[in-house]
């Protein structure tokens, strides 16, 4: 907010009309509604950028692409373990960089994520997954005591290329491609797009500025 920055939860643009005169306006649904004049958007929604941007009036249809969710598994540990600080990545498939060891900020090992594609937003845990991940870990530590690991989180992937297709890379679509000034869209920011968000935004930036 010292930035000039307004965040305004639980609210959910219905509608995204394009005009020569006004720019880009937003029509939000919240507890009193609300409309938005902008002359830049950027569609960086996550989970549901492909289905916002089908809200936008004008843009083709055919240059959004599918939406697909994969949800992700973690497990913790509970107890010692020989690793310290060091990270373990095993060798990657092709959908995912598989069951790997990391630690949370309050430095506790997690193991994950595995890879669980469903049709809806769908955050409950599986705990039938332990069996698969105590597989996966024992891989690279051999030593693992499975009544050490305990449920921990899920998330979920906003993919954009299905269980049977080839890997998509981030998209990060501008005029060039829907002829709409203004207006970026990103679609398939899975990881690593946490680690490349200010990368990402720079790149943004630039395009609109």
């Amino acid at each position: 907010q010292q930035k000039g920055i307004i965040t305004s939860y639980n609210s959910e643009v219905e509608e995204i009309e394009v005009s020569n005169s006004t720019g880009i306006t937003l029509h939000v649904r919240a507890e009193e509604s609300f409309t938005i004049e902008a002359d830049n958007v950027i569609n960086s929604a996550g989970l549901h950028a492909v289905d916002l941007a089908r809200k936008i009036e004008g843009i083709p249809k055919g240059i959004l692409p599918k939406s697909y969710f994969v949800k992700g598994h973690y497990f913790q540990l509970s107890g010692n373990h020989p690793f310290k600080k060091h990270l373990v990545y095993p060798l990657p498939t092709k959908d995912s960089l598989g069951v790997h060891l990391s630690f949370d900020m309050s430095g506790k090992v997690k193991f994950g994520p595995d890879i669980f594609w469903i049709e809806g937003v769908d955050y409950s845990f599986n705990e039938s997954r332990k069996d698969d991940f105590v597989s996966a870990i024992k891989t690279y530590w051999p030593d693992l005591n499975p009544d050490k690991l305990f449920p921990d989180y899920t998330g979920i992937r906003p993919k954009i290329y299905g269980p049977t297709e080839e890997p998509a890379d981030f998209v990060i679509q501008t005029s060039k491609q829907h002829k709409i000034k203004g207006l970026v869209n990103l679609f398939g920011i899975e990881s690593p797009g946490l680690t490349c968000s200010l990368p990402l935004a720079k790149k943004v930036a630039n395009l609109l500025f």
